[in-house]
């Protein structure tokens, strides 16, 4: 596993967010606690897609992948608790949207903690990228 690897993932992550926020707008407002307010929810979508253009324009800059790691595995921490925080505050269905935010927010935590800990048991330093 590797930063840009992580790094595309995440891109994914965000532009599938893009997609419910804008296609299946109705239908993500629906399952969670929050409700509809389309405004909002465009406003996420339009910022999923920006960080997603931004996320691969880094994947071009040496070291910025490794750089950017710690960033977005915080935003995802703190994305992930506040899912399951309302998740817990509401029953099915409004519930599911949040699980699904959670899981895929903790998927990507934990995907970088591993990253971080078998990089740095390789001596490396996690935040600099390896030379060929």
């Amino acid at each position: 596993m590797t930063a840009r690897l992580l790094i595309k993932l995440w891109t994914i992550g965000f532009l599938v967010s893009f997609v419910i926020q804008t296609i299946f707008q109705g239908a993500f407002a629906d399952s969670t606690a929050w409700g509809r307010n389309n405004g909002w929810q465009n406003e996420i979508a339009f910022w999923n897609l920006g960080v997603s253009v931004l996320l691969l324009c880094l994947l071009r800059v040496k070291d910025a992948p490794e750089k950017s790691l710690p960033g977005l595995a915080v935003l995802s921490l703190f994305l992930g608790v506040n899912h399951l925080i309302a998740a817990m505050s509401t029953s099915a269905p409004g519930h599911l949207g949040h699980l699904f935010g959670f899981v895929a927010n903790a998927i990507a935590v934990v995907l970088v903690s591993v990253y971080w800990i078998r990089t740095s048991r390789r001596g490396e330093d996690p935040l600099v990228a390896r030379r060929p």
